[in-house]
């Protein structure tokens, strides 16, 4: 039988304390869930650090041990928020990604979709047409063409659910989302996706 190796079991025990902090809500960052994790574990120690589809797979699982049917309940409505925001969102083509798409979110997780535009500061507009208030940033994404671009990203709240649009441009619609220095791609959904997988979750009548 072959020995376990030290590191690799190092490294599932940060991602299992790390998903343990981020699902209590001690923090909502993965990479700030990752540190903590490390400096209770291997204080003094550089520690091996666990990926993020790691901590992801740990979210799950502690979700499935401790939360169970509340976290269904949550998942399920923040889908159906999802859906509503891309309902309204149509004419950007959304797509939806992030802790919804994952199976991580919280309850207090923000909806996470990418919308594609032909002229830069398009869905600002379109939110001014709306008289919805929002908070503008940005942030850097990977895509699949090697290229990492800093685009514009529009926050606000839809009743209580925080929102987050970023803003791609359409000569990148047909290229993946991807993260870390591997370039791992990103799993998103569009509205038919996201309606099929809520259908398939939400519970039938009897």
């Amino acid at each position: 039988m072959k020995p376990e190796n030290p590191a690799s079991t190092l490294k599932q025990q940060l991602a299992a304390e790390a998903a343990r902090l981020l699902c209590n809500g001690d923090t909502h960052d993965l990479q700030q869930a990752k540190i903590k994790a490390a400096a209770r574990l291997c204080p003094g120690m550089r520690a091996p650090m666990p990926d993020n589809r790691m901590v992801e797979k740990e979210m799950r699982r502690y979700r499935q041990l401790f939360a169970g049917e509340d976290h269904q309940q949550t998942r399920i409505r923040l889908m159906r928020q999802a859906r509503e925001a891309m309902v309204f969102l149509d004419r950007f083509q959304p797509r939806l990604m992030g802790s919804i798409v994952q199976d991580t979110a919280t309850p207090d997780s923000s909806i996470d979709l990418l919308c594609h535009t032909d002229v830069p500061g398009e869905v600002g507009v379109f939110l001014d047409q709306n008289r919805i208030d929002y908070q503008s940033d940005s942030r850097l994404l990977g895509f699949s063409n090697d290229e990492d671009c800093l685009l514009p990203t529009y926050r606000f709240l839809a009743g209580e659910q925080p929102v987050q649009i970023t803003e791609v441009p359409a000569s990148l619609q047909h290229h993946r989302v991807v993260s870390g220095n591997v370039r791992q791609r990103v799993e998103t959904w569009n509205r038919h996706r996201l309606e099929a997988m809520l259908t398939a979750t939400e519970p039938t009548a009897s």
